[in-house]
């Protein structure tokens, strides 16, 4: 329980990141391939394709999958 006293700590006592993580182009492309370029994402369900030979598209941060 002691890993999570910080969590419930008071508003006045926190820390944020600083404003450019929020805006900053130069870290959303450093997230996009952080998150998206190495890790297995699911794109759709098996109802979407409910026949064989029945497929559909998908785009992910600005690529085919």
């Amino acid at each position: 329980m002691a890993s999570f006293e910080s969590s419930i700590d008071t508003f006045e006592n926190s820390d944020t990141l600083p404003a450019e993580i929020y805006t900053s182009e130069e870290f959303l492309d450093f997230e996009r391939r952080a998150l998206f370029d190495h890790e297995w994402l699911c794109v759709g369900l098996a109802s979407e394709i409910p026949r064989p030979g029945d497929w559909f598209t998908k785009t992910v941060n600005g690529e085919p999958v």
